[in-house]
């Protein structure tokens, strides 16, 4: 039995943004521009946020003929958004975006969906490209006058390589300056405008002017000069537009175990260190499709489920600010779900069981949005095992997966770091052995299979479910489970706050002061140990929000919600900031952008302006989904709040 005991444990710095969380529509599977039912389903049930419009089909060549022969149709097999009848913008576009902005027909209290557009850039040729900019800027500022609420980033062009690195970059270079321009005549402040992402490249495909020599391994010489041939391309106008770059993550190892190697990451780490190196700003990093990679049949089925978890780590380590998944309701063979779906397939409790894939993907989206990655350290390694975790204050997250083709038992100490934790509880989740039938997607061909108990177990059958098995646990230094080939576990560990010590003294000639400490129902007058304790944290919220001393109804009400476990102090943040005093003493929050509203927590709380290490690192945050009240806590809770109040808290807080 392999037991892994955690001795150590260290932040990473890294967050999981909710955009971490974005799909691809495919063109061809919507209703006139507007995801279906099915799609809608899926996406609503795997907590999607974004979604880019097209998918593969909103940048075709006119060269790619069909398997028939037939030259592609905009509007029928791929769409050119920017394209506007009688200046309107089209149907497709219009219809989308009504789409997004129902929440992906969510129901009447859901979020909407932000949207990645992507604009054409294969359709011409270069010289009439530089004519199409007018258009592309007219496009622009129609859809931010209309939509552009919804609006998360332009891409230029998708997967340039038919038409080479020269003119990929020049188009870019001209869409660049193009969207910048439409955004400004819509009027759209710069730091509330979208980004304008580009492609980074990658050599060696089909059209790449940077092909391999047979015999000669230099692809990451050939793929270095592949990005410095795009980035030369850009004027100076065009990289002052760019906010960002994207690249596509397609997992293509045919091994089982995870390494560490820039090669796990298709080198776009890389890539995205020579880009930065080439600009005078920090770019923002897009995945605009990711998954297991379709000619990989290693990694399909089943196995796919822990690839994708170690794939998400793997963006979250590298910085990724945004990803969208491929793909949903769709003929493939790594798609979340498969367009003969019929849309979300789920549990009792809402979980999806359509693939391994979907079942991540559902887990990841529930679980770790806004959370930290952490770093463990365990005694001893197993390479057939894999352990990611995330968490925050409150919640710790982990997920362990298989990685063998052999069945274990698996026992976890964690007691090191959670022996005082208030619940753990997992989930696992496995192959629906009923729904295989031993064929892969290709006609004809078997899926790989073992024997398990003396049952058929392929475990990369294309087109197979999954089952959920819950488990809770009480003792952290024993949690314990059995793994059949590629299952995985999601383990939820939540940790109380640190308990409030009290105060010994041997008393002296003054009065004598009572410690809140057993909340006893008979003591009326109660005196909060202010420095650490709920009470502290309540006056420090009233000292440096409101810049006053807490009123005693107010102070106990707030102390009450807590303390009797109504509110958690996030949530009594919230309500600070939704209240009238934040709106009369500070302004709407909600009509303050992210910038201004650090400044006023700085200016507010601290009285100070920030350096700017400190500055970028929580502008940061709130890019990675960090929300107001997340940010309110933070400022309230740290060493220099609680120094500037400690004078008036130093002899404790009476309150009634």
């Amino acid at each position: 039995m392999p037991r892994l005991t955690l001795t150590g444990s260290s932040a990473t710095g890294s967050f999981v943004a909710k955009s971490m969380f974005g799909a691809n529509a495919v063109f061809e599977r919507t209703e006139d521009g507007a995801p279906g039912e099915a799609y809608s389903s899926a996406a609503t049930n795997l907590g999607v946020t974004s979604v880019r419009f097209g998918g593969g089909q909103s940048d075709l060549p006119p060269t790619r003929l069909h398997e028939d022969g037939e030259t592609p149709v905009d509007g029928e097999d791929w769409i050119n958004i920017v394209t506007m009848p009688d200046g309107n913008l089209r149907t497709e576009v219009v219809n989308f975006f009504e789409w997004c902005g129902a929440g992906g027909h969510a129901g009447p209290e859901a979020d909407p969906l932000c949207a990645v557009l992507v604009i054409p850039t294969k359709h011409l040729n270069t010289e009439d490209y530089a004519g199409f900019a007018d258009d592309i800027a007219a496009f622009v500022e129609a859809v931010m006058g209309q939509y552009g609420h919804l609006i998360e980033a332009f891409q230029i062009g998708n997967e340039y390589w038919d038409i080479g690195e020269t003119a990929y970059g020049q188009r870019a270079s001209i869409a660049a300056e193009a969207v910048e321009t439409g955004m400004v005549a819509a009027g759209i402040a710069q730091e509330d405008q979208p980004s304008i992402i580009v492609q980074m490249a990658t050599a060696g495909n089909a059209g790449s002017e940077f092909q391999a020599t047979p015999g000669v391994n230099d692809f990451r010489q050939r793929n270095d000069d592949a990005n410095r041939q795009i980035i030369d391309q850009l004027s100076d106008a065009a990289r002052g537009a760019i906010d960002g770059v994207t690249e596509h993550y397609y997992y293509n190892k045919k091994h089982y175990e995870f390494g560490t190697h820039s090669n796990e990451l298709n080198f776009i780490d890389r890539d995205y260190d020579l880009w930065s190196e080439s600009f005078d700003k920090d770019l923002d990093l897009h995945i605009t499709e990711w998954n297991v990679r379709t000619t990989t049949t290693a990694q399909h089925g089943f196995v796919a489920g822990s690839t994708l978890i170690k794939q998400f780590s793997n963006m979250i380590e590298l910085g990724v600010d945004a990803a969208n998944i491929w793909a949903l309701d769709y003929h493939s063979r790594t798609a979340l779900t498969l367009e003969t779906d019929g849309g979300a397939i789920t549990d009792d409790q809402g979980r999806m069981m359509n693939s391994s894939q979907a079942a991540a993907f559902d887990l990841m989206a529930g679980s770790i949005a806004g959370k930290e990655l952490i770093s463990f350290d365990f005694d001893q390694t197993f390479p057939q095992i894999s352990v990611t975790a995330y968490g925050d204050q409150d919640t710790t997250v982990l997920y362990v997966s298989s990685r063998t083709l052999e069945s274990m038992d698996v026992s976890l100490d964690l007691s090191q770091f959670f022996a005082n934790a208030s619940s753990i509880n997992g989930v696992k989740v496995s192959l629906d052995t009923s729904t295989t039938n031993g064929l892969q997607w290709d006609n004809g061909i078997a899926a790989d299979g073992i024997t398990i108990d003396g049952d058929p177990y392929f475990y990369n059958e294309h087109d197979a479910d999954v089952l959920f098995t819950d488990f809770s646990y009480t003792d952290a230094s024993n949690i314990t489970f059995d793994l059949k080939p590629f299952e995985f576990l999601e383990l939820t560990i939540e940790t109380p706050p640190d308990p409030v010590q009290p105060t010994d003294s041997n008393g002296s000639e003054d009065d004598d002061l009572i410690i809140y400490d057993d909340l006893l129902d008979e003591v009326e007058d109660n005196l909060s140990d202010a420095a650490e304790d709920i009470g502290g944290q309540a006056y420090r919220l009233y000292q440096a929000t409101f810049d006053r001393i807490p009123d005693e109804a107010g102070l106990e009400f707030w102390i009450g919600q807590q303390d009797g476990g109504t509110l958690s102090l996030n949530q009594i943040k919230q309500h600070y900031i939704d209240s009238d005093e934040f709106t009369q003493i500070l302004g709407n929050h909600e009509l303050l952008n992210d910038a201004q509203f650090l400044d006023l927590l700085y200016q507010n709380m601290l009285e100070r302006m920030p350096d700017q290490a400190d500055y970028d690192f929580w502008s940061a945050q709130q890019q990675n989904g960090l929300t107001r009240a997340e940010m309110l806590t933070y400022f309230s809770e740290s060493d220099e709040v609680k120094t500037n109040v400690s004078a008036a808290v130093e002899d404790g807080i009476w309150f009634i």
